[in-house]
């Protein structure tokens, strides 16, 4: 593994001084004193980890029955949806609570780069890392993919930051949920017990399902006889309307093989979890723990033209559950209305600004996503009015709103040129071709070639909030990503405008 452990002794140093300046508050963040260990924050994202399929949200298998467990001292959010069904801006969404596109660099497609390099998170963004080492909590981010890397900002604010690196790509069926749960055991281990803490855990398991044989759980689930349709094979990793190459079983497998092998993935991983959660008990530190368990993006079995695959503006790419559980410190220190599920709309934006306000941490400046822990404590609260989707395969976007999800895609562009085939599944798609897909949530998605559901008042009030939002970011964007040599800002009115709006925080 390809450890890098980063520990900024200048950036504690920094945050002493403000403290003792009076500029930097710890309220709610100090130690007990019960004798209990101090409290921490556990934040595990999974990938490709479906809202329906768990079974609180009507799934009718127990994927993950003890982590849904963990509800009955917590709730579950059941309306959430990604910001982004890539890996790596879904990741960006919720380490800064921020459109991920102000991380996107914007590079022509034309030059032939690495994904990654392609990505970088601006330091004027937040970093949910860096509000909580601010407050002087001990932060470590264990990761399971290489292209989440230190140099795109991602390791900002992670005194610990543990990277997978090629080497374990290539060993991939030694390691995933058991080496991550151990790895971040061993941190804790060596934490003081008077020392608040935050951990961010990744997991890529059901990314991985397709690629190494696990005997113990790949037949954990029966496979459903009404499923025994074998989908095609492409000849390559990004098509539609078959499975991607690299993710065949071999043989011919059914859709019903398929989805239950993802299901005892999602089962492999409540069981390491599982296992966590009682070592941390073990240790004495669970009860002050809150935990959170997130579903970075989702996982299309066809719904809207990919198989196995994700990256487009479905509910099936974006929906994804959400469960949180306060510690007991938090549960005690205020009134919280908890068990069962909550259908709120939430954006993944909205788990730092949460997760903050649940630790009693000022929210940064620029950050877009929201709390709901007014919900939860029963106070005035608004809420979210639209939750938006973008930085998928191909160029466009998503919107929700309470009711509907509108779809705004160019069937012939993609963010990086990897698209072989348009919706239609057509090699070579009309140049500027476009489609407004408005249904539903909930229900069946139509295909571009169905009649369109929904009156066109909804179509024109979600399309309208869209290009507000994306028109802010993209200015904010540019604004985020330029490098001020000259040390003179020539678009301060922009720039103070943005701020005043909520998409930029205070130039650092």
């Amino acid at each position: 593994m390809n450890q890098t452990g980063i520990r900024r002794g200048a950036f504690r140093v920094a945050i002493s001084m403000l403290i003792g300046a009076g500029l930097v508050s710890l309220e709610g963040c100090a130690p007990t004193t019960s004798g209990q260990p101090a409290p921490g924050v556990l934040l595990v994202v999974v990938d490709a980890l479906r809202a329906d399929h768990l079974e609180p949200l009507g799934y009718d298998r127990s994927t993950m029955p003890a982590v849904v467990g963990l509800a009955e001292e917590g709730v579950i959010f059941s309306r959430t949806f990604s910001a982004a069904p890539e890996l790596i801006p879904a990741h960006v969404a919720v380490l800064t609570g921020c459109d991920p596109n102000l991380a996107y660099m914007g590079i022509s497609k034309q030059f032939q780069i690495p994904t990654p390099n392609r990505w970088w998170i601006p330091s004027r963004v937040p970093h949910l890392a860096v509000e909580f080492l601010a407050a002087g909590r001990a932060t470590a981010a264990f990761i399971d993919h290489p292209q989440i890397l230190d140099r795109s900002g991602f390791a900002e604010g992670f005194e610990v930051f543990r990277q997978v690196g090629p080497e374990d790509n290539r060993r991939r069926d030694e390691r995933g949920a058991e080496q991550l749960c151990d790895d971040f055991i061993d941190w804790i281990s060596e934490l003081d017990r008077d020392e608040t803490w935050f951990a961010y855990i990744h997991l890529n398991d059901l990314e991985h399902a397709w690629s190494f044989n696990n005997p113990q759980w790949d037949s954990f689930f029966p496979s459903r006889p009404e499923l025994s349709t074998s989908p095609p094979v492409g000849l390559s990793n990004e098509v539609f309307h078959a499975i991607p190459r690299s993710r065949w079983r071999a043989g011919s497998q059914s859709m019903g093989d398929y989805q239950a092998r993802y299901d005892g993935s999602i089962r492999h991983i409540d069981s390491e979890l599982r296992r966590l959660v009682g070592q941390l008990d073990a240790m004495g530190r669970w009860d002050n723990t809150s935990f959170s368990l997130l579903g970075s993006f989702g996982l299309q079995f066809g719904e809207a033209g990919l198989i196995i695959d994700h990256g487009l503006y479905s509910e099936a790419d974006l929906h994804v559950p959400w469960i949180l559980r306060p510690g007991a410190a938090r549960r005690a220190a205020q009134p919280l209305e908890l068990g069962g599920l909550r259908d709120n709309l939430v954006s993944t934006l909205d788990v730092a600004a949460t997760l903050l306000d649940l630790e009693g941490i000022a929210q940064p400046a620029g950050i877009h996503g929201i709390s709901h822990m007014p919900l939860l404590r029963n106070e005035p609260y608004a809420g979210r009015e639209f939750s938006f989707a973008s930085c998928g395969r191909i160029a466009g976007y998503s919107v929700m709103d309470s009711a509907w999800t509108l779809e705004h895609f160019l069937p012939g562009a993609s963010l990086e040129g990897r698209a072989k085939f348009s919706w239609f599944g057509e090699a070579d798609p009309v140049e500027g071709g476009e489609e407004l897909l408005l249904y539903p949530q909930g229900r069946r998605r139509p295909s571009a070639l169905e009649v369109r559901d929904g009156p066109e008042e909804v179509r024109v009030r979600l399309r309208t909030a869209a290009l507000q939002w994306f028109g802010n970011i993209e200015r904010a964007r540019k604004l985020s990503q330029r490098v001020n040599w000259n040390g003179v800002d020539e678009d301060k009115s922009i720039s103070d405008d943005l701020i005043e709006l909520g998409y930029l925080g205070d130039q650092p």
